[in-house]
């Protein structure tokens, strides 16, 4: 089997099949008390419902039980970085990516890297979810919020291949890409 393996997400790649937990990552604090009404969160339901018309029209995957709501911000944060992959736009992946893959290459080299692993493939033919795995704690990465995806993916050039992407929720509270492999 060859394996194309994106040399700056070294570190990564053997996180791809992670399934262990560590320490939340860190909540902020608390604002002051006020007299006017505190802004309400997100309603989880109306959120979920959006999800669920989402998944009807076929754009994200469903999952029920623990991390849900991390699993599907996770996959909408990996479908917008592909989406700027798949255009040849990896400035805009590296503009859009986690920190920690930002730290990891400038971003000149991490444009060379991921168009000399993508361009012998082709064009992306079709690419249809496969697996989100939730986890705190990765081999080589620090702890924190990642969610390894798997999607099952037809290059022009290459019929069978699995690309593993790992959004991670950075230091903004974002989800965001961490690492991206292709076997």
């Amino acid at each position: 089997m060859t394996r194309t393996l994106v040399p700056l997400f070294a570190v990564f790649a053997l996180a791809c099949s992670g399934d262990q937990d560590a320490a939340p990552t860190p909540a902020e604090p608390a604002p002051p008390a006020t007299e006017a009404a505190p802004e309400a969160a997100p309603d989880r339901t109306e959120t979920e419902a959006a999800d669920a018309e989402a998944v009807k029209e076929g754009e994200l995957p469903t999952f029920e039980g623990d991390h849900a709501m991390a699993k599907n911000e996770a996959v909408k944060a990996s479908q917008e970085w592909l989406a700027l992959v798949d255009a040849a736009d990896y400035g805009g992946g590296w503009d859009n990516a986690a920190a920690l893959l930002q730290d990891a290459a400038p971003k000149d080299q991490f444009t060379q890297q991921v168009d000399a692993a993508r361009k012998p493939l082709g064009a992306v033919k079709t690419r249809s979810f496969a697996a989100a795995e939730y986890t705190k704690a990765l081999p080589g990465a620090p702890d924190g919020e990642y969610v390894v995806i798997q999607y099952k993916t037809v290059f022009e050039n290459k019929a069978e291949a699995v690309e593993t992407i790992t959004p991670m929720v950075d230091w903004d509270g974002m989800w965001k890409v961490s690492g991206y492999y292709v076997k």
